[in-house]
């Protein structure tokens, strides 16, 4: 819980305030999150390579666990990565959720494919 906090106050949102506009999502929206709280979610990007999501992540407690990462959009797949995108092993789709094996301290990245 420490590390989340601690990430939150030296990495703040940055905000963009756009004029009202009609569109299809809710005022307050998330497009992921990541459970549990000694997972610390530190980038959404673009893929190198394609249209695919990439999501980077870490382990903060020192503790081997199953991490589990809602997604809103609808997934079409999801692939663990090396650090430099390069697929490693699929990832099964469970709904609007993958899970994923988490040892200690450890850096993940994972592409996923949306539909």
């Amino acid at each position: 819980m420490t590390a989340r906090k601690a990430s939150e106050l030296n990495y703040p949102l940055v905000t963009h305030v756009e004029p009202t506009h009609r569109g299809e999502l809710p005022k307050i929206h998330s497009f992921a999150s990541a459970q549990p709280d000694n997972i610390i979610l530190t980038g959404i990007k673009k893929a190198e390579d394609s249209d695919d999501i990439v999501l980077r992540f870490y382990e903060t407690s020192g503790k081997d666990m199953r991490t589990v990462i809602h997604i809103t959009e609808i997934l079409k797949g999801a692939t663990e990565t090396d650090l430099g995108e390069n697929e490693l092993s699929e990832i099964p789709v469970q709904g609007g959720a993958i899970e994923v094996a988490t040892s200690k301290c450890e850096i993940k990245t994972v592409r996923i494919v949306h539909a």
